[in-house]
């Protein structure tokens, strides 16, 4: 399996889900860098990267970009040496995904008996994103017609969304969450499984996503394969230089 072209397909999809007005794609020394119109999941700048060493990572992003925060996604197959690198370079690391993917040509619909609807009113997505108090929905993209949004009903309430782009025959599942006391009842599992019988039906053919550690296991029992550790670090020029010199201090 080409990994690079999933990864490739997985951040034109990603890009899609968390657009919000005057997101621009930019492309410099093979690192993509996501520009965000306004603050999304509390940053408005990322890069993602997955052929370079982190010193000339750094030295790249720091040129183009001088002390900007930022969050930086890195492709690795050696996560443990690839954090402790980032680390010594002044970055906080944030946590651990998973890039999997999976073929809808043997998908085999099993639509579980919960009730999923698509999401298309604003008015509907705002009262969503309140009940969870943070954003469920994508509101500017809700007219979107190559983004999919979902939410699972239970006694008239929301306890679990979803969404996915759809690209060039790609869908990029995100944003699945399941309100916790529904955990463990399958609910998640119908959304992810209602969700790829509407991507097929819509022309995907195949399917990427960021698994959480959480989530893994599930994604492999859904036919998903792993392809690669996603590691996600933060960068703020004060933090990371106070992070620094206490580490020359007591070398």
């Amino acid at each position: 399996m080409d990994i690079q072209k999933n990864i490739d397909e997985f951040i034109r999809g990603w890009m899609v889900c968390r657009f919000v007005p005057d997101t621009s794609l930019s492309t410099f020394q093979s690192i993509r860098h996501v520009h965000f119109g306004k603050p999304v999941g509390g940053r408005t700048d990322e890069f993602f990267v997955s052929n370079l060493s982190p010193r000339k990572t750094v030295e790249q992003i720091h040129k183009y970009h001088p002390n900007m925060p930022h969050w930086l996604t890195v492709f690795s197959d050696f996560p443990e040496q690839t954090v402790a690198e980032y680390q010594s370079l002044g970055y906080l690391f944030s946590h651990t995904e998973y890039l999997m993917a999976r073929s809808l040509s043997d998908f085999q619909s099993n639509r579980q008996p919960v009730c999923v609807r698509r999401i298309l009113d604003q008015q509907k997505g705002l009262a969503i994103n309140r009940y969870f108090g943070k954003e469920a929905i994508n509101i500017d993209s809700l007219a979107n017609p190559h983004l999919y949004q979902y939410c699972v009903m239970k006694d008239e309430l929301p306890v679990a969304y979803g969404r996915f782009s759809l690209v060039s025959g790609v869908a990029c599942l995100d944003n699945i969450f399941t309100s916790p006391m529904q955990r463990g009842k399958g609910v998640g599992k119908s959304l992810v499984q209602t969700m790829l019988a509407c991507a097929r039906e819509a022309g995907a053919v195949r399917s990427v996503l960021a698994a959480s550690e959480m989530g893994q296991p599930m994604y492999l029992k859904l036919g998903y394969s792993g392809l690669i550790h996603i590691l996600i670090f933060q960068y703020d020029a004060r933090v990371s230089d106070s992070i620094i010199c206490r580490k020359m201090e007591y070398a």
